[in-house]
């Protein structure tokens, strides 16, 4: 851009060819002194100071310019080069994506183990709960027992002993014991004679085996 356009017009016969010329010598400086590979990547950066110094190549001679950009677009390798070129770009871009896949599983694991730790920590207080209302359910009906002990202590054991005793008998042969200290033992699935009931006919259990163990 023409800053000032007296001096642009006076200072040199063909101000076009002097800024070109500055232009290639500084591509000429910016390129013998920087690695191609660094070039290409940091394009942006040396594009900036490409105008830098064109800037003070033009202020040196006081053409009256302002350089507004310096942009490097069409900047590749030499074509039988291009391949071997390429490559480390390539390697580069596959190992970025080696990371992005890494992070990914990462991200995947986390939320498995996050979801595996929230479902033992659900079963966990589910648990503690039931136990909990068990609990309290055993308390419960202790102290029923306790008051029901209270209100009536000899009934109360007496019901609970013969609960025991039921419970324990339960499935089990039983011997009855006479008042004279006789022992005789009833086995209810066979049949039973008439002269040991003293009675005058012989007597089968009603219903069976089964009627009798009901």
């Amino acid at each position: 851009r023409i800053r000032e356009v007296r001096g642009y017009a006076e200072r040199s016969r063909d101000a076009r060819r002097v800024l070109k010329a500055l232009a290639e010598r500084e591509l000429s400086f910016l390129f013998g002194g920087e690695d191609f590979d660094e070039l290409l990547q940091s394009r942006v950066r040396h594009q900036a100071t490409l105008k830098a110094r064109l800037q003070a190549a033009a202020d040196r001679l006081e053409l009256g310019v302002t350089i507004e950009s310096a942009l490097l677009t069409d900047l590749h390798p030499p074509l039988a080069v291009g391949k071997a070129f390429e490559e480390p770009s390539a390697a580069r871009e596959r190992a970025q994506a080696e990371v992005f896949r890494a992070h990914a599983r990462e991200t995947a694991s986390r939320e498995q183990g996050e979801s595996q730790a929230e479902q033992i920590l659900s079963a966990g207080r589910l648990d503690a709960a039931e136990r909990l209302a068990l609990a309290q359910a055993d308390a419960a009906r202790f102290e029923a027992l306790r008051v029901l002990h209270a209100a009536a202590p000899r009934f109360f054991r007496t019901a609970r002993l013969l609960d025991e005793l039921a419970a324990g008998a339960k499935g089990k042969r039983k011997l009855v014991v006479g008042k004279e200290g006789a022992l005789t033992e009833l086995d209810l699935q066979e049949k039973v004679s008439a002269e040991e009931l003293g009675l005058g006919q012989e007597l089968s259990p009603p219903g069976g085996a089964a009627e009798e163990d009901k």
